[in-house]
């Protein structure tokens, strides 16, 4: 998939393609540093970062800044891949998280995803959770349109948690044993 394809489908908005090395993605690597240093790239006013399909380690906690938008090509297949226990990406305020896969280490203490307020994760894959799969911690935040699936099946083992006012769960499904 090229970047022309992106800039008829979007039209002028600011992205960037990040994918494997050799993908010819404007930023190549399949870490978290890599994702980071497009959002960094895209400044204040926000924008869109696109992942080729690729599993990325995070080995720390992914921030998703206001105003942008971090969107997997191929959500089966673009996976973001916590390493430790700790939050694996956190959404602020207007950001998207969107057609991508999160995938927890085993055992992890920690929520995989983080959404703040006016967050929204969408058309994701949340996977193997052994606490808290996304927890909603601002007023509108929202997940929608996601799929939650665990293998454990501890008395603590969460999909989403509500912490504030007018927060949105919608056409989510859930699977476990």
């Amino acid at each position: 998939i090229t970047k022309s394809f992106y800039e008829n489908r979007f039209g002028t908005r600011c992205f960037l393609l990040v994918g494997p090395i050799g993908s010819g993605a404007d930023f190549e690597g399949t870490s978290g540093e890599t994702i980071e240093s497009a959002i960094s790239s895209l400044g204040s006013e926000g924008g869109w970062v696109l992942l080729h399909p690729a599993v990325y380690n995070l080995s720390y906690t992914l921030f998703v800044p206001p105003k942008v938008r971090l969107m997997g090509i191929y959500p089966e297949t673009t996976i973001l891949e916590t390493i430790y226990d700790y939050v694996g990406v956190d959404v602020d305020e207007g950001a998207l998280l969107c057609r991508l896969t999160v995938a927890g280490p085993p055992a992890s203490t920690q929520a995989l995803v983080v959404v703040r307020t006016e967050g929204v994760v969408e058309r994701c894959k949340i996977l193997d959770f052994a606490c808290l799969g996304v927890q909603l911690s601002g007023p509108k935040a929202k997940v929608i349109f996601t799929k939650f699936e665990s293998s454990y099946t501890h008395s603590y083992t969460t999909a989403v948690s509500l912490q504030a006012v007018s927060q949105v769960v919608d056409a989510c499904s859930f699977h476990g044993p």
